[in-house]
C-alpha cells in the first residue's frame, strides 16, 4: 500500500526497478569480482528454470560483495526469484560506516524475493528483507539493531491506483488499490507510537465515563 502512495504502477512494478534488481544487474557484468554456477533444473510447478548462483572471488579489496542466486524462467525473459546476502568471506573487511554520532556496522544484509507467473499474469508473491547492525557510539553507547520486513501478497486485485485525495490523505484502506484484499484490511500490526498510546488510553477513559 506504501508503494501506491508513491505513484507506482504497483508493489511488483516498484520491486523490480528498484534498487535490488539493479544490484543484480551489477553482480551479473562483475565478472572480475564474481563467480558464477549456471544450470538448469525443475521449478515448484514443474517448469524448466534457469538458475544463477554466484559468490565473489578471492582476495579481493572491500567488503560489500554478495553471494546467492537467481532464477528465470528457461527462456530467460521472467526472474522468477532471488535471494542474496552479504559475503561470509569479507566479513572481517566489513567497514565501519560513519554516521553523525555513531559508526555503523552491517552484520547481515539479506534479500528474498519470489515472483508468480501464470500465463500472461507475472507480480511479486513473496518479499523478505533482513537486516542486523551494530550501532557504536560515545554518546549513545553501544547497540546492535535486528530488522525483518516481510510482504505476502495473497491475491492481485487490477483496480486503478488511489485517487490523488486519497494518497494524501493516506487513506489507502477506504480506497481500491492494486494489493487491497481483505486479508490486508484487519492486520495492520504496526507498533502504537507513545503519543498513540496515550491517546488511545484517554480516549478509552472518556468512553468509559459516559
Amino acid at each position: 500500500e506504501m508503494l501506491n502512495v508513491m505513484n507506482t504502477e504497483g508493489v511488483s512494478q516498484s520491486i523490480v526497478n528498484k534498487m535490488r534488481i539493479k544490484e543484480l544487474q551489477k553482480i551479473l557484468k562483475s565478472e572480475k569480482n564474481y563467480e558464477y554456477t549456471v544450470k538448469k533444473q525443475k521449478g515448484i510447478q514443474g517448469e524448466d528454470t534457469f538458475v544463477i548462483a554466484f559468490h565473489p572471488k578471492e582476495n579481493l579489496r572491500g567488503w560489500q560483495y554478495y553471494e546467492g542466486y537467481m532464477i528465470f524462467t528457461a527462456d530467460q525473459q521472467y526472474l522468477m526469484a532471488y535471494r542474496y546476502g552479504l559475503s561470509e568471506r569479507y566479513r572481517k573487511n566489513r567497514a565501519e560506516l560513519p554516521m553523525i554520532f555513531a559508526k555503523m556496522i552491517f552484520n547481515v544484509l539479506d534479500f528474498h524475493v519470489i515472483y508468480r507467473k501464470h500465463l500472461e499474469d507475472y507480480h511479486l508473491s513473496y518479499i523478505g528483507i533482513n537486516t542486523n547492525l551494530d550501532i557504536q557510539s560515545k554518546l549513545l553507547g553501544n547497540n546492535n539493531i535486528d530488522i525483518s520486513e516481510e510482504l505476502v501478497v495473497d491475491a492481485v486485485i487490477k483496480h486503478a491506483n488511489p485517487p490523488a485525495r486519497a494518497k494524501k490523505t493516506m487513506d489507502l484502506f477506504k480506497s481500491q488499490s492494486n494489493y487491497q484484499t481483505e486479508f490486508w484490511k484487519n492486520r495492520n500490526i504496526r507498533l502504537l507510537t507513545t503519543k498513540e498510546e496515550e491517546a488511545l488510553k484517554a480516549l478509552r477513559e472518556v468512553t468509559s465515563i459516559k
